[in-house]
């Protein structure tokens, strides 16, 4: 029906509208996933491509969830996972995502799962390539295991990828659950802003990406061809 502007205003609490106001009923919970679930037990979208969850470690700016949601139902990512106690996703993430946060709610495909290290150890012991994504800047916490350029990534096997949040990235503890780490090169600099001076390895006031822009150019590697 059609409504004065006064009253849109007052239902979406003063909030940008755009002239549109719908009422919904309340989503669906998060689906928990279990200890050790099995790559086999997560349905693709895409037939014949490997499944591909993407979980946050500590991330809770919504804007950035929001952004990284509607990133991930474009890319064909099979599923998100959040640690049990993380903020529920709010009007926030629903703006930014464009609706995609609904979606992909509807759809049972945002989940949760308590003990998130031990949750994320467990995966990669049932057959899931744990990819934590680590920034160029930060020394590897752990011998032996290589760090994969963004260049030679590929969706070859389940994977779950894991986002830190953009302060901290990662926590020990989950660094120390993945399997595997993907980094994307650098190649700008602050300390290189004359013409000729250009220098790929300097290090200047911005050391790092968005984590919704790093989740976005991660997610798009990995994006069924």
């Amino acid at each position: 029906m059609r409504a004065e502007r006064q009253y849109l205003d007052s239902l979406a609490k003063n909030g940008v509208h755009q002239g549109v106001c719908a009422e919904f009923e309340s989503l669906p919970p998060l689906v928990d996933l279990p200890f050790g679930v099995a790559p086999e037990h997560i349905m693709p979208l895409i037939v014949g491509s490997p499944p591909l969850l993407l979980a946050l470690d500590n991330v809770t700016d919504m804007n950035n969830i929001g952004a990284i949601i509607r990133s991930a139902l474009l890319l064909g990512v099979d599923g998100l996972v959040m640690p049990k106690g993380s903020p529920a996703l709010d009007a926030r993430a629903a703006k930014t995502s464009a609706g995609a946060s609904e979606i992909m709610l509807a759809s049972g495909r945002v989940h949760s799962c308590g003990g998130f290290s031990t949750w994320l150890a467990a995966a990669g012991a049932a057959g899931w390539r744990v990819l934590g994504a680590v920034s160029p800047m930060t020394p590897s916490m752990r011998q032996g295991v290589s760090v994969i350029p963004l260049r030679s990534l590929s969706r070859d096997c389940p994977t779950i990828l894991v986002l830190g949040s953009e302060g901290s990235g990662l926590r020990e503890s989950v660094h120390s659950s993945c399997t595997h780490f993907v980094s994307i090169e650098m190649c700008g600099s602050l300390t290189a802003l004359s013409p000729g001076s250009f220098d790929k390895d300097a290090v200047g006031l911005v050391d790092s990406l968005n984590v919704s822009v790093a989740a976005g150019l991660l997610m798009n590697r990995l994006a069924p061809s």
